[in-house]
């Protein structure tokens, strides 16, 4: 059998007529990402961009956007049960992760997972980049149960292995590599599970 081939993730809302950038972007993120509802901070100006790559079971994306929220929402949920977890490390500004009665603020160098089979949100008030992981929870059915304890907690103080994964997603070669290692290292499923489980 033939090795899978990545497919690139990559939009911007650089160039297009303010009235239209969120409403785009919201589309952007339901298709690369996972269904969610995105809420725009009222007053400002927003830009947004994402890269990276998706391949089988798992999506790896940089993301640098204006604030603004994002909600995983009961509604999103029974249009499409995405059987994923959904990483996100900061890499530049501050992020609110919110799930199963529990929130924690996150700064830059740490992480968070949200269970896409669940409500969450995340608010970010200024400018912020991130990497975000989508990894389907078929990558840890041994582990899948105990999800939910880990769920909107800091991974950097929950995990040992957050710091290693944090230091090579985080590495930017060029503007068009996609991060980390998912081109080379199909393996790298067991990592996060690691991170979320261990």
């Amino acid at each position: 059998m033939s090795p899978s081939t990545a497919t690139s993730i990559l939009a911007s809302t650089a160039g297009l007529d303010q009235h239209d950038k969120f409403g785009y972007w919201q589309d952007v993120v339901c298709r690369a990402l996972v269904d969610l509802e995105c809420s725009p901070v009222s007053g400002r100006t927003f830009e947004a961009s994402v890269e990276g790559s998706r391949l089988d079971g798992l999506s790896v994306a940089r993301i640098e956007a204006s604030a603004h929220r994002v909600e995983r929402r009961s509604s999103a949920i029974s249009r499409s049960s995405d059987e994923s977890l959904i990483f996100n490390f900061v890499l530049s500004g501050v992020a609110m992760a919110q799930q199963d009665g529990r929130s924690v603020v996150l700064k830059a160098g740490d992480g968070a997972v949200c269970d896409a089979q669940r409500p969450y949100s995340l608010r970010f008030d200024d400018t912020f980049q991130i990497i975000t992981i989508k990894l389907a929870r078929s990558a840890i059915t041994h582990r899948a149960g105990s999800i939910h304890r880990i769920t909107a907690r800091s991974l950097g103080e929950s995990s040992q292995v957050c710091p290693i994964l944090f230091g090579y997603l985080c590495p930017r070669r060029s503007r068009s590599e996609p991060p980390g290692r998912l081109r080379s290292e199909p393996g790298v499923e067991a990592d996060f599970a690691m991170v979320g489980c261990g």
